[in-house]
C-alpha cells in the first residue's frame, strides 16, 4: 500500500499497472492521511502533549506497529515510538508474524468488524512448514473434519477460502470445533475455531500446537507470563457481542472482577 500525493501516486500508476501479476492500482477513500508524512503537524502536536505524560515500566509486551517488535523500554523510546506511528506506515504482517512465532495462536479482534480477522486468516495461511506435512493435515481437515458436516463439497475446497463461505453458523462451527479436539486429541475450543477459519490456518496452527507442546519454540517471548484470563474473558465478551468496546476497556481499567 502507498501513500501520497493524489497526483503523484496517479504519475506512478502506469509503472504498477504495467508489472506481470498486478491485478489493479486502487486509490482508497480514507478521511485522513494517517501513517504518511503529511501526519507530521498531528505528530508533532502528540509529541509535544506525550512529553508531559509520565510512563512507568512496561509489564506487558505490545507490539510497535513501526518495528513490528516489542517497544523498547525507557520513557524516551516508548514516546518516540508511540509519535512515530502517526507518519510511519503499519508493519502489520511483521506484528503478527513476531507474535506467531513468539507461540501466539489466538487473535481477539475488538468490534464490529471482522477485517483485521480476515487479515490474519491471510497471514498465516502463507506459513510456511514441511509442506508435506502440512499438505497431510490440509487433507485430513478436509476429510475428517469438513466432510462429516458439509458432505463432499469440503474435499475440493480452497485451502486458503474461509469456512464462512461454506455457510456454515455458529452451532456448526461448535461441532467442528468438538470433532478437532476429538480427531487431533488437543484442547480446542469453538473460538479457536473462529480465529482459524481456513484449511490452511487451521493446518498452521494445529502445526504450531506440535511445535509448542515440544517446548522448542526458542527466543520466544514468554507470553504466558503475561496471560491474564480476566483479561481474555473480557475479550471474549466483546468479541461475541455480550460488552461493548468502552464496556470492556472501563472493566480491563479498573481492574476488578469482571460478571457476566
Amino acid at each position: 500500500m502507498l501513500s501520497g500525493d493524489k497526483d503523484e501516486l496517479e504519475r506512478i500508476r502506469p509503472i504498477f499497472e504495467n508489472v506481470e501479476g498486478v491485478r489493479g492500482f486502487v486509490s482508497l477513500r480514507v478521511s485522513g492521511a494517517f501513517h504518511s508524512p503529511r501526519m507530521e503537524m498531528a505528530a508533532k502536536a502528540f509529541r509535544e502533549f506525550l512529553d508531559s505524560v509520565d510512563f512507568g515500566e512496561l509489564q506487558t509486551p505490545v507490539i510497535s506497529n513501526v518495528t513490528g517488535r516489542p517497544f523498547e523500554s525507557g520513557e524516551q523510546a516508548i514516546r518516540k515510538s508511540l509519535a512515530e506511528q502517526i507518519t510511519q506506515p503499519i508493519r502489520w504482517v511483521e506484528c503478527i508474524r513476531y507474535m506467531r512465532n513468539a507461540g501466539v495462536l489466538a487473535f481477539v479482534e475488538l468490534g464490529d468488524s471482522k477485517v483485521l480477522t480476515s487479515l490474519i486468516d491471510k497471514i498465516t495461511a502463507e506459513e510456511h512448514y514441511a509442506d508435506g506435512e502440512r499438505q497431510d493435515l490440509v487433507a485430513r481437515i478436509r476429510r475428517e473434519i469438513l466432510q462429516p458436516e458439509v458432505g463432499d463439497v469440503a474435499l475440493q475446497f480452497d485451502e486458503k477460502q474461509s469456512f464462512r463461505q461454506l455457510g456454515l453458523d455458529s452451532i456448526v462451527y461448535v461441532r467442528l470445533a468438538r470433532r478437532v479436539e476429538a480427531v487431533f486429541g488437543i484442547p480446542f475450543k469453538p473460538d479457536v475455531m473462529y480465529a482459524n477459519r481456513t484449511c490452511a490456518a487451521l493446518a498452521e496452527y494445529l502445526l504450531a500446537q506440535q511445535v509448542a507442546s515440544k517446548a522448542e519454540v526458542k527466543n520466544a517471548v514468554p507470553w504466558r507470563e503475561y496471560r491474564d484470563e480476566r483479561v481474555l474473558a473480557l475479550l471474549r465478551d466483546c468479541a461475541n457481542g455480550t460488552l461493548g468496546v468502552d464496556k470492556v476497556i472501563e472493566e480491563i481499567r479498573a481492574g476488578g472482577a469482571h460478571h457476566q
